[in-house]
C-alpha cells in the first residue's frame, strides 16, 4: 500500500508532533538502575516478541522482568503517524542491514544488496513496518507440520492478540462474527477512499479472485483479495510497545533500560545463563 493511500484512508488526524518521552511512558527508562537488582527474567530486545514476553511474564507479580533495548523509546513523530512509514528506513531507529551482494537480481540496487529494516526501538520492526497485518495462509502452518504449530492451534493465539476497532467491527459484518475483539493489537480495516483501491479489488475479480471483506477469516490466501488490515488506532500506529508496554511498563516489577547493547550472552556448564 503507498504512503499516499495510508494518508488518505487514515480516519482521525495525523500526528502533528511526537510525545516527550515522560507523556508516552511516565518514565526516563535510560536511567533506569540495575546495579545490585537480581532478575528473574531477562529479556534482550523489546521487538514485537520481547514486548509480548515482558508483559506477559511481568503478569507474574512476584517475578521480577528486565527488558533490555539496544534502542532507544518510540517518540519519533514519524513512528505514530501512518503515512510517515516510509522515513523509518536507514535511520537511527533502524539498525540497517543489507542482504549480501546478488548475482542474478537487485541490477537497479547499489552493489545489488537491498536494504533489510529490523527495529532498533521500543517495539522493533512492529514500530518502522508498514503496519499491513496479515495471519497468513492457513496451509502454510499445516504444511509445516510441527507439533502445536497446526493453524487450528496457532488461530487461538491469532484471536487473543487482535482487537477490531469499533468502526471496523461496526461496518463489516465478518469482523462481528469471528472474534477479533478480545486481544492487545488493535486491527483496523482501511476506508475504501481511493478510488484506485476499487479499481484494482474489480481486476483481481476479473482474474479469478473473489473480494472478501476479512482475508484473515479465509480458508486460504491464494485466490482472494481485499482491503488491507492494518494495526493502527485512531489514526496512529499500534506496535507491541503500545500494546504490550505501555500499561505492564507501570507495574513495579518491570523494568525496561534503553540504549543498551547486549553484545553476548554467557552460559555456564548446565547451559545456564549466568548474568555476569
Amino acid at each position: 500500500m503507498s504512503k499516499t493511500n495510508i494518508a488518505e484512508q487514515t480516519a482521525a488526524p495525523v500526528v502533528s508532533e511526537a510525545p516527550t518521552v515522560i507523556e508516552r511512558w511516565e518514565r526516563d527508562f535510560s536511567q533506569t538502575k540495575t546495579e545490585g537488582v537480581t532478575y528473574d527474567y531477562i529479556i534482550v530486545g523489546s521487538g514485537s516478541a520481547g514486548a509480548v514476553m515482558a508483559n506477559r511474564l511481568s503478569e507474574q507479580r512476584d517475578k521480577r522482568v528486565l527488558l533490555v533495548e539496544a534502542g532507544c523509546v518510540d517518540t519519533h513523530s514519524d513512528i505514530h503517524m501512518p503515512a510517515a512509514c516510509g522515513n523509518l528506513q536507514r535511520i537511527d531507529i533502524d539498525w540497517q542491514y543489507k542482504t549480501t551482494p546478488q548475482l542474478y537480481s537487485h541490477f537497479v540496487c547499489m552493489n545489488q544488496q537491498s536494504n533489510w529494516p529490523r527495529g532498533k526501538v521500543l517495539g522493533g520492526c512492529s514500530s518502522i513496518n508498514y503496519m499491513q497485518y496479515v495471519r497468513c495462509d492457513p496451509h502454510d502452518y499445516d504444511n509445516w507440520q510441527l507439533p502445536q504449530w497446526s493453524y487450528e492451534e496457532m488461530l487461538k493465539y491469532f484471536k487473543k492478540l487482535e482487537r477490531a476497532d469499533p468502526n471496523t467491527i461496526q461496518r463489516n459484518e465478518k469482523f462481528r462474527n469471528h472474534d477479533h475483539d478480545k486481544g492487545m493489537m488493535d486491527v483496523t480495516l482501511f476506508q475504501e477512499a481511493n478510488p484506485i483501491n476499487r479499481m484494482f479489488i474489480e481486476a483481481m475479480e476479473k482474474n479469478g479472485f473473489h473480494e472478501t471483506q476479512d482475508y484473515n477469516a479465509e480458508e486460504s490466501l491464494n485466490k482472494c483479495v481485499s482491503i488491507s488490515q492494518v494495526s493502527t488506532k485512531e489514526g496512529k500506529r499500534w506496535s507491541t510497545a503500545s500494546g504490550y508496554l505501555l500499561k505492564a511498563a507501570k507495574r513495579a516489577n518491570l523494568d525496561i533500560l534503553v540504549d543498551a547493547h547486549t553484545s553476548r550472552v554467557e552460559f555456564d556448564e548446565n547451559k545456564q545463563v549466568t548474568g555476569k
